[in-house]
């Protein structure tokens, strides 16, 4: 008897998830398929929204659970899967890691700003998305900002600048909160991942990834040469009449 309630209550969850997905997205030739991993594929036009294999055990996890499902009719509603193809083509062209790494600079962007036209289109996802961030927190357990050293379980400085990325712009972190290490890259290319953070559109997304990629390519600037004997003379020639006029005035 159990069994079959809680087969019951998971089959009216499925269902509410794809009527939610149908309200949201009010688009007949987009396609809803549940129960599987949550996804918009743009080329065969089908929504792929979440289910669960029991029961959430608490509010939070159905706030997480319609974050997730409120995402993914924000890139079918808003996202240009036209322009995200492009981009990767051109990407795929330039070969080496930029084929791999742009698209993930690229979607932390389109995220960011995708978001924020859902919660403003539809008031009160802004709850639900929120929900998505904690509950993966939850999930692995740690401060979110562990996440942005390198050194964490070989995640390594890429993966740990991209999850910062995402954290930042999500507002899950702030700037300073950024492990030191990733902070400094993150740091040098910041005109780049503001601009990012300011997208209003797929293409500007695409345009700002291109534009951190080359700021990451680019070295960082050497340190500051150390003074030389003369210099430190001068100095501390200075602080002494400094200290005199100091001295002086009082």
């Amino acid at each position: 008897m159990t069994n079959t309630l809680g087969k019951k209550r998971l089959l009216a969850l499925e269902n509410a998830a794809e009527r939610t997905a149908r309200a949201l997205i009010a688009d007949p030739t987009i396609r809803v398929v549940v129960g599987t991993e949550a996804k918009w594929v743009f080329s065969t036009k089908t929504l792929f929204v979440p289910s669960f294999t029991k029961e959430p055990e608490d509010e939070q996890l159905y706030d997480a659970w319609r974050g997730i499902i409120d995402h993914e009719c924000g890139h079918a509603l808003f996202s240009c899967g036209k322009t995200v193809a492009a981009y990767c083509d051109r990407w795929a062209r330039w070969g080496g890691e930029a084929a791999t790494r742009l698209p993930l600079l690229a979607n932390c962007f389109e995220d960011v700003w995708m978001e924020r036209r859902v919660a403003d289109h539809f008031p009160g996802t802004a709850k639900h998305l929120a929900a998505v961030a904690t509950h993966y927190s939850r999930i692995l357990g740690v401060d979110p900002a562990v996440i942005t050293d390198p050194s964490y379980r070989g995640i390594g400085v890429f993966g740990a600048f991209a999850q910062a990325l995402v954290r930042v712009g999500h507002g899950m972190l702030t700037w300073e909160q950024v492990h030191p290490t990733t902070r400094a890259i993150m740091d040098r290319a910041r005109v780049a991942i503001e601009r990012g953070y300011r997208a209003t559109s797929t293409k500007a997304a695409c345009e700002a990834a291109e534009l951190l990629w080359e700021s990451l390519q680019q070295p960082p600037p050497p340190p500051e040469p150390e003074p030389t004997e003369t210099e430190t003379a001068v100095i501390d020639l200075l602080k002494g009449k400094f200290n005199t006029l100091e001295s002086e005035s009082a």
